[in-house]
């Protein structure tokens, strides 16, 4: 969802594990979200808007006449297209469940997902003033410790929210610190990637494998009633997003199946919770939903419906790229 023509490797890599993350989070059932087993990949949604605005900004480095009229109205309409139209599709989908539809900009949405583009709308009208800020490592810093000290603590575990029009997870002063990071990422990118040579490459997935556990252990012991407002989950979505540069596959198949994944993530992010509720029904007419989620440990179900729901959503984003629909799907 960038505007970057330069190709990188890891964005790629990342953008599919996050994809697949946030399936995960949306395979869980009734039966199964009592675990919190989805806590694990609550850093892939920060993640997504990292790399959102890190494409941005590499792209906008190489422009010689940046117009922030033209960068607004380019970035927006090709927000507006997949939010309005999917939002639609689910509010038409409620009406004929007999769920009254809803698709506002409030705290609740019409389908797992529409807070994302809430979110990157905010921030997108923020983003040509926030990158006129000269961003290093020291300034960073600062900004995290603002939105922790400033926000998080207050807003997530003494329940003092910020006033604003939006409420909850979805207003955008929560999500800032992740634009300066990829404005960061992206003007630094040679440095990332030195200090990430630095790391024994051995331990590189010993560390993202690992590190999400934190999250856990935070859901699993301190009540916080936002799961992206959770400190946990800015210090992982920040160190793993800095790990992740290193990440490359040499082995040419593997990439293929990476790079179609990672075109087509829009398509799986708006589309899943269609597809996860139709395994789920189809399950349930054939007699396999105690199988498959009653008497499988949830974190097995969710990797196999989320497994599903990734490989068939890719067949249905070609056929709509193919009836020229590609701006709901990439």
């Amino acid at each position: 969802m960038g505007l970057g023509k330069e190709h990188f490797p890891w964005v790629d890599i990342t953008k599919v594990i996050s994809i697949f993350g946030v399936v995960y989070i949306h395979s869980g059932t009734a039966e199964t979200s009592s675990l919190n087993t989805g806590s694990y990949f609550r850093f892939v949604v920060p993640i997504f808007i990292v790399i959102s605005f890190f494409l941005s900004e590499t792209s906008l480095q190489r422009q010689k006449n940046y117009s922030k009229k033209n960068f607004l109205k380019k970035r927006l309409l090709r927000l507006a297209i997949p939010y309005v139209v999917w939002s639609t599709l689910y509010a038409i989908g409620q009406f004929y469940l007999g769920i009254r539809p809803t698709i506002d900009f409030g705290p609740t949405f019409a389908w797992q997902g529409q807070y994302f583009f809430i979110v990157l709308i905010q921030l997108t009208m923020l983003y040509p003033w926030l990158r006129l800020v000269k961003i290093n490592e020291k300034i960073l810093l600062i900004f995290l410790a603002v939105t922790l000290t400033s926000l998080y603590l207050p807003c997530n575990y003494f329940g003092i929210c910020v006033p604003f029009i939006f409420s909850g997870e979805t207003a955008f002063f929560y999500w800032t610190f992740y634009v300066f990071l990829a404005i960061y990422l992206a003007r630094n990118i040679n440095k990332i990637s030195h200090l990430s040579d630095s790391i024994p490459s051995y331990f590189i997935p010993l560390i993202i494998l690992t590190f999400p556990i934190v999250i856990v252990i935070e859901n699993f012991y301190i009540n916080s009633q936002f799961p992206y407002l959770r400190i946990s989950v800015l210090l992982t979505s920040s160190i793993l997003t800095i790990l992740f540069v290193r990440l490359n596959f040499h082995f040419k198949p593997l990439n293929s199946t990476i790079r179609m994944l990672s075109k087509y993530s829009l398509g799986i992010f708006c589309m899943n919770p269609i597809i996860i509720i139709s395994i789920q029904k189809i399950a349930t007419y054939s007699g396999l939903d105690d199988i498959i989620f009653s008497q499988t440990p949830a974190f097995i179900s969710r990797f196999i419906v989320a497994s599903i729901t990734c490989v068939l959503a890719i067949p249905i984003c070609l056929f709509l790229e193919r009836m020229r629909l590609g701006s709901l799907v990439k």
